[in-house]
């Protein structure tokens, strides 16, 4: 039903955007009008004829709506301002999340060597090699990052956390080896050091970096990946 609802409403601001797209003014009134899942209808009249709001706002509303079909009643006491608003900070927090990440991928490459048992006594342990290249000018002091094994579905079977603190000079390749703690009481451990040690095909190790921080400290950061 919420979907439906949504997909007219798209509709119906498309019609706006047209009757808005020579206005620059931003002083509309409807901005102060109370949103409610109950009076949509009224509030796009209004913009029907509200020459004062621009062509932007009126796409940053309907870019709400369609977000927030769901739980459209979330929007319910927020002023169509507000609405407004905070889209725009929503799509400008994503542009600016890709923009780094884009930074950070194209900065080093990150290529995954393989895997080792290692057992000390009763405890085992999981060595992973990997090599980093660092494809700057600037040397890079600090790598953090996640290396995840995924299956054919592309379902992450287990992730770690890869934190990697030695120097990696400029436009130069250098390997690592990170040793984990074999956990027997985790099935995605069991299942993951089986596949492994099976030589399973259809087993795939990714990279997903988070930090990359150079020698004079300049950093390309993400919010940090949870490790399932």
């Amino acid at each position: 039903m919420k979907s439906t609802l949504v997909l007219i409403i798209s509709g119906l601001f498309g019609t706006l955007l047209l009757i808005s797209s020579c206005t620059k003014v931003d002083n509309s009134p409807i901005k102060s009008e109370i949103f409610n899942t109950t009076n949509i209808p009224d509030i796009i009249d209004k913009m029907k004829i509200d020459k004062a709001l621009k062509n932007e706002d009126i796409e940053m509303f309907s870019a709400s709506l369609a977000r927030n079909s769901m739980t459209l009643d979330s929007l319910n006491g927020k002023t169509i301002g507000q609405i407004i608003d905070a889209q725009r900070d929503f799509l400008r927090e994503s542009s600016v999340s890709g923009l780094v990440t884009t930074a950070v991928q194209v900065s080093h490459g990150f290529k995954y060597l393989g895997w080792q048992s290692k057992d000390e006594g009763d405890k085992k342990f999981n060595v992973f090699g990997f090599a980093i290249q660092n494809k700057s000018k600037q040397d890079i002091k600090h790598v953090v990052g996640l290396l995840k094994f995924v299956d054919e579905t592309n379902q992450m079977i287990r992730g770690f956390r890869i934190n990697v603190t030695q120097e990696i000079k400029a436009n130069t390749l250098s390997q690592f080896n990170s040793t984990f703690p074999f956990d027997e009481k985790n099935q995605n451990d069991i299942k993951l050091r089986d596949m492994l040690d099976k030589k399973v095909p259809n087993l795939y190790a990714g990279w997903q970096p988070t930090l990359i921080e150079y020698s004079n400290g300049k950093k390309l950061s993400l919010d940090t990946i949870p490790i399932k």
